[in-house]
């Protein structure tokens, strides 16, 4: 099994409402909420629920900048945190 953890979280252009450390972020009700954190809690629980599953970050137009580079970094600083993420799908869902 696989799950798209999260889906569509970067921004396609500036992000400049977004609070410090969320501005690859889209700007949305999630990221209001509950800031860089609601995606830490996203593949933590995902991965505690299913462990045996693969866990992925899906998006689009990853192939062109400033969104490849974005996807990178969400990436880095997930798995920065100690979390799981298996695959980038792009537009995989």
């Amino acid at each position: 099994y696989d799950w798209d953890v999260a889906n569509e979280a970067l921004a396609d252009g500036p992000n400049a409402e977004g609070a410090e450390g969320t501005e690859d972020l889209r700007n949305s009700p999630w990221l209001r909420a509950a800031g860089f954190d609601y995606l830490v809690t996203a593949f933590a629980t995902a991965a505690e629920v299913q462990p045996d599953a693969l866990l992925f970050y899906n998006d689009y137009n990853l192939e062109t900048e400033p969104k490849r580079s974005r996807a990178v970094r969400l990436i880095e600083r997930l798995r920065g945190a100690g979390l799981r993420v298996d695959g980038l799908g792009f537009q995989s869902h």
